[in-house]
């Protein structure tokens, strides 16, 4: 699991397994797809340019996905677009 207290985590391409969940109080922008059974935890923005496929987010803030959302659940205080 990676965990962060600066304001934000940027993952350059897809998320999978060999980075593990993440849970972080600040923002998370993914430039690709999250893939496999992860669970994000936010306490700011998601950010998600590609697609979800049997995840988790939860977010306090903004969840934001470029592409399809299959098989996962979006929690989020904010707006989910």
């Amino acid at each position: 699991m990676a965990t962060d207290t600066h304001s934000a985590i940027n993952i350059r391409g897809d998320l999978d397994a060999t980075h593990g969940d993440i849970d972080t109080p600040g923002d998370v922008i993914i430039a690709g797809s999250i893939l496999g059974n992860l669970t994000i935890r936010a306490g700011g923005n998601v950010v998600v340019n590609g697609q979800i496929d049997g995840s988790q987010i939860l977010a306090r803030g903004n969840v934001t996905i470029g592409g399809r959302l299959e098989g996962s659940r979006v929690r989020t205080g904010g707006t989910h677009r």
